[in-house]
C-alpha cells in the first residue's frame, strides 16, 4: 500500500500551485511533452497566457506547426473552438453559440450550410434579410429550385425561382381535401389517357378553351368564352 506521506510523482502538490509570469508577456505557464525533439510523432501540449493577461490558449506545437486547440477570453466572457477561430463559439455573456462567426448575433448564429439527417421543427423561418429567393428548398445536388420564398415581393414559387404571382406553380397541381378524391387540376392540349374520377382539367384547343371534369364514368365538358 502506498503510504499517504510519499509523493506520487517527481513534482506531488497538496494545495496550491501558482505560477506566475512577468505581465504583458505571452507565457507557457504549462508544457507537457515526452522526451526528446519534437516531431510530428512527439508533440508538445501548451497552457499559454497571452500578453493581454485576459487570455488563455491551450496549443499543440510539433516543433514547426501550431494548432490551436482552445482559447479563453476573459474580458469578453467567450471561450472558441480553436483559439484566435471561429469553427465554434461560445458567448457565455450572452448566452449565444456562433459557428463559423466569433461574433454571433443570435443563440445559434451559424455561418454557412447546416446539415441535418432528422426534422427541423422550428414555428417560425425568417431570413436575415428580404430577398427574391429568400428561402429556397433545392434537389440535393443544389441545381434546382423546388420551392422558392420572394419575401421582397410576398410570393411563393414551386419549380420556379422567379414567382411572379402569390403563388407561381409551374407544373400540374393536385389537391386532396382528406374525404373525397384527389382533385388534379391540369392544363392540357387534349384529354389525358386514363383520368381519375374528380380530375378536373383545362383543354386549351386553338383559340377555344374547355373546361373538363371525369365523372361518373364520363368526361363532362364546359366551354369556356
Amino acid at each position: 500500500m502506498h503510504p499517504a506521506w510519499l509523493p506520487y510523482s517527481l513534482l506531488d502538490v497538496r494545495g496550491t500551485l501558482t505560477v506566475q509570469n512577468p505581465p504583458n508577456v505571452a507565457s507557457n505557464d504549462i508544457v507537457i511533452k515526452r522526451p526528446g525533439a519534437l516531431s510530428a510523432s512527439s508533440v508538445e501540449f501548451v497552457l499559454n497566457e497571452r500578453e493581454n493577461n485576459t487570455t488563455l490558449f491551450i496549443y499543440g506545437y510539433n516543433g514547426s506547426t501550431y494548432k490551436n486547440f482552445v482559447e479563453f477570453d476573459y474580458l469578453d466572457f467567450k471561450t472558441m473552438f480553436p483559439g484566435n477561430g471561429s469553427t465554434l463559439v461560445i458567448d457565455e455573456a450572452n448566452n449565444l453559440v456562433g459557428v463559423g462567426t466569433a461574433t454571433p448575433g443570435q443563440m445559434l448564429d451559424v455561418v454557412g450550410n447546416i446539415r441535418t439527417n432528422s426534422a427541423l421543427i422550428t414555428p417560425v423561418l425568417r431570413p436575415v434579410t428580404d430577398a427574391t429567393n429568400a428561402l429556397r428548398i433545392q434537389t440535393a445536388n443544389g441545381l434546382t429550385d423546388i420551392l422558392n420564398v420572394d419575401t421582397t415581393n410576398k410570393r411563393i414559387g414551386i419549380m420556379t425561382d422567379s414567382p411572379a404571382q402569390a403563388l407561381d406553380v409551374v407544373g400540374q397541381i393536385r389537391a386532396n381535401n382528406g374525404s373525397n378524391a384527389p382533385l388534379n387540376v391540369q392544363v392540357l392540349s387534349a384529354n389525358p389517357v386514363s383520368p381519375a374520377t374528380g380530375d378536373i382539367w383545362l383543354v386549351l384547343s386553338g383559340t377555344n378553351c374547355y373546361l373538363r371534369a371525369y365523372m361518373n364514368g364520363a368526361v363532362k365538358s364546359v366551354t369556356l368564352t
